[in-house]
């Protein structure tokens, strides 16, 4: 069993470099054709479900992917929704990290662990229903981030900033677990038969705005 895990196009608050979250922001002109692109990438590809998080922007991706790979109908899941940022939601990064110094604490965002551990549920729900077939999953940088850092024991630390919108990630059940084999790939970078990547060094991702 493969997972194909997808970030959304891009959206306007994508450019203004906003805290999305789990605001409805929809996608732009350019995120329509990012989806476009992700759905030729894998066209070759077929899926026996096809999940999306219910915003409007994962949600819309997936269905324009679908019109490409055929098949499966698009189910939305909320365990797949963008990690929470709380009172950041909307802000900037300069504004975010001025709230942040002025108020102290986190300003309400879900962790990256309760984040990551929603896809990670998700994903074992998945593999028991789709034990033998591929699946394709869109959802959002942030919490795509979140859950390969968990999956990888922080072995892949990365930020939104390094999953391009529409970006293309790998899964592959392995035991009980799971084997990271892409990730971070635009969809003009993507093969089906690409070999595994390996991973870079860790280091602190920056906070990434999706």
């Amino acid at each position: 069993m493969a997972v194909y895990l997808v970030r959304h196009g891009e959206t306007d608050w994508n450019i203004e470099k906003r805290f999305q979250g789990q605001r409805d922001i929809p996608l732009n002109e350019r995120g329509l054709a990012q989806a476009r692109a992700s759905g030729q990438a894998l066209s070759g590809l077929r899926f026996g479900a096809i999940f999306a998080s219910p915003l409007h922007r994962a949600c819309r991706t997936a269905e324009i992917i679908a019109g490409y790979t055929g098949g499966a109908p698009v189910v939305t899941d909320p365990l797949l929704i963008e990690r929470s940022f709380g009172a950041l939601e909307g802000m900037t990064l300069p504004q975010g990290q001025a709230y942040l110094a002025a108020h102290g604490g986190t300003g309400g965002q879900e962790s990256k662990l309760s984040a990551g551990g929603r896809m990670a549920r998700f994903l074992e729900k998945a593999a028991v229903q789709y034990p033998d077939e591929d699946i394709l999953v869109v959802s959002h940088g942030s919490i795509i981030c979140c859950t390969l850092s968990l999956i990888t024991g922080d072995r892949l630390a990365l930020s939104g900033y390094d999953i391009p919108n529409g970006g293309i990630n790998r899964l592959r059940r392995q035991g009980d677990g799971w084997k990271v084999e892409l990730y971070g790939l635009a969809p003009q970078d993507f093969r089906p038969d690409l070999p595994d990547m390996p991973f870079p060094a860790v280091r602190q991702p920056e906070e990434n705005l999706v």
